[in-house]
């Protein structure tokens, strides 16, 4: 059963492969008017190694030195989490009316976060033995899950005062599936002599529609809406051509239909084993008393019912310098609202190899993990731009000793 949830869990760390940070606009920075299919993903933690992740989602022993050197990194709290996105986004226009652009796109979107305590991890993967005598503190423990389709409408005013630019959209939302998890201030206590354990339970669940055929792409589990702005601010500094970019993207929410399950557990619980006089009397009362259908009926308080949920609203901030033809540096900062996110800070470099081919470098620290270092690859060819990279290559050049890896394309046909 514990490794069905965490399966059901971590799962989510290897799907997918929009623009960097799934921030639309960005493209028309780049690129103007252009038609992009485009993807991206990204996961991080503060304490998995991404050897751990891959082995325990594509199957094969987890052996205990790949779990002790999670359980090293392991504090109070920790984070993990990421969201992968992908589809297609037009930047378009009217020939006569070049100060304004509009955006349309089409979008899968999907955001994971959790926190959770060393207690729970090691209640999870070592049994309850190590808290022999102790209680195993499991509350604070949250998972959010967030699967959802996007319809995006929008609209860019180019050329303010002469050089700025700003934009905003309205998505419509579709809402796929919902998972949510919260322990509250929930623990377990295991006498010293192992012959009860202490549950104290005070946490809640949530997830949409659990029916099979409400669980794929196609299912409709509720709606929503959300909101994106941006502005563009470039200027002449000393030191070269500078802008500043800002954006809000992600405000909104999705209302689940009436067929959401919640369930809400606030009890004390002691299990101090199961008395049978006789083996072949396996239907015995006591034993009965335990079935999980008991269990849920006195101590869990299950309802269908609707529940709107805010997404994760993302804040980004760059500021770029053009030093010149050759090399640019952007510093920026990116915060994740109501996502278990920590603010992130980074620096990119990029250096023009050529007119048409562009490297940038990128190291970063906060967000759902530690430090990260990222290269991206960018080509401009006559009428088509194609960009890869990723923000966490660490992950794939060191997956033992290192957290987080992530991954964007973009293929951009230009007008």
């Amino acid at each position: 059963m514990r490794r069905g949830l965490l399966v059901f869990v971590f799962i989510l760390f290897a799907s997918g492969v929009s623009a960097q940070f799934n921030n639309d606009f960005l493209y028309y920075i780049k690129y103007g008017r252009s038609v992009s299919l485009h993807g991206e993903y990204d996961f991080n933690s503060t304490a998995m190694q991404n050897s751990f992740v891959a082995r325990f989602i594509r199957g094969g022993h987890l052996d205990s030195v790949t779990t002790d050197n999670v359980s090293k990194n392991l504090t109070a709290a920790n984070r993990a989490g990421g969201w992968y996105a992908a589809g297609v986004t037009a930047f378009w226009g009217l020939k006569n009316k070049k100060k304004y652009m509009f955006l349309t796109g089409l979008k899968q979107v999907e955001f994971f976060n959790s926190t959770f305590s060393d207690d729970f991890f090691s209640l999870v993967f070592y049994g309850n033995k190590m808290f022999q005598g102790k209680t195993a503190n499991i509350g604070g423990t949250t998972i959010n899950h967030f699967k959802f389709q996007e319809i995006k409408l929008g609209l860019i005013w180019d050329n303010i005062d002469t050089t700025a630019r700003i934009g905003f959209s309205v998505s419509y939302l579709k809402g796929q599936n919902l998972f949510q998890v919260n322990t509250g201030t929930s623990s377990v206590y295991t006498a010293a002599d192992a012959s009860e354990i202490y549950l104290n339970m005070h946490g809640s669940f949530t997830s949409s529609d659990t029916a099979k055929n409400k669980q794929g792409l196609a299912a409709f589990n509720g709606h929503g809406a959300s909101a994106e702005f941006f502005a563009d601010m470039p200027y002449n500094g000393k030191l070269g051509q500078s802008k500043f970019y800002i954006s809000v993207n992600n405000l909104g929410f999705i209302q689940w239909n009436s067929k959401t399950l919640n369930l809400n557990c606030d009890t004390n619980y002691v299990y101090n084993g199961v008395q049978v006089d006789n083996l072949f009397q396996i239907s015995d009362s006591a034993i009965k008393n335990l079935s999980k259908d008991s269990l849920a009926q006195n101590f869990i308080v299950s309802t269908l019912a609707r529940k709107s949920t805010n997404l994760p609203t993302s804040f980004l901030l760059m500021h770029t310098i053009k030093f010149s033809r050759l090399f640019s540096l952007t510093n920026g900062f990116r915060h994740m609202f109501q996502g278990n996110y920590k603010p992130y800070i980074f620096a990119e470099g990029q250096f023009n190899i050529t007119k048409d081919l562009a490297t940038t470098l990128h190291v970063g620290i906060g967000g759902y993990g530690k430090m990260c270092y990222g290269l991206t690859v960018e080509y401009n060819l006559a009428n088509w731009y194609l960009r890869v990279g990723s923000n966490a290559l660490q992950g794939y050049l060191m997956p033992k000793q290192t957290m987080g890896q992530g991954l964007f394309f973009s293929v951009s046909k230009k007008f």
